[in-house]
């Protein structure tokens, strides 16, 4: 069996029935859609209330995260697959762009963070993030707006990006730290000193 038939078949094992419950349907479109808020709100609380360290493996997973998607998005211009609706396939819970699918943004962002701690040897919160990655995958491929090889394809991109820029976080990430550090104290950081004053 080629990739593309087990791809396929893969989807519609996964994508919701026609018998799935009203309430499975509510929680995946609750994980698909808004889990992904937690990641930069958890990343601004893990930076602001960290000591240098926790704020370079904060800057470094959103640097990998950013490159990461930034591949992704040249990655579907040049290989733009279409999504399960787009095909005609399955079911779609929610509407969504038709634009190209492979590979996912969601779980680009999510598997990048995760890689970047697990690198960090921040292994509790890597692996939590990791669990909520497939979890996020699961959903969107439930509602019908992705297929299983775009969250396959995003996770190794993400792996890939994360490793190639261990050596060069090596070189620059404390100077970069260090700059980002100034800014932050210049511009957020003084409001939230003069709110507090106030």
């Amino acid at each position: 069996m080629s990739l593309e038939p087990f791809n396929l078949q893969l989807f519609l094992a996964i994508n919701a029935s026609p018998m799935a419950h009203l309430s499975t349907i509510h929680l995946a479109i609750f994980i698909a859609n808004d889990l992904l808020y937690l990641i930069p709100l958890f990343l601004l609380a893990y930076w602001a209330t960290g000591d240098h360290i926790q704020k370079q493996i904060a800057l470094k997973s959103v640097c990998v995260a950013l490159l990461a998607l930034g591949v992704a998005q040249i990655i579907g211009h040049v290989y733009p697959h279409p999504r399960p609706f787009m095909m005609g396939i399955g079911r779609t819970l929610i509407y969504h762009v038709p634009d190209p699918s492979f590979p996912s943004d969601h779980m680009t962002l999510f598997s990048s963070i995760a890689v970047t701690f697990l690198l960090s040897r921040k292994y509790l919160i890597g692996w939590v993030i990791f669990i909520m990655a497939w979890i996020v995958a699961w959903a969107r491929i439930y509602i019908g707006v992705h297929f299983p090889f775009d969250m396959i394809g995003a996770f190794i991109l993400s792996i890939s990006i994360a490793l190639l820029m261990e050596p060069v976080w090596k070189k620059i990430g404390d100077q970069f730290t260090q700059l980002f550090i100034y800014l932050y104290e210049m511009t957020l950081g003084r409001l939230l000193k003069i709110n507090k004053a106030n």
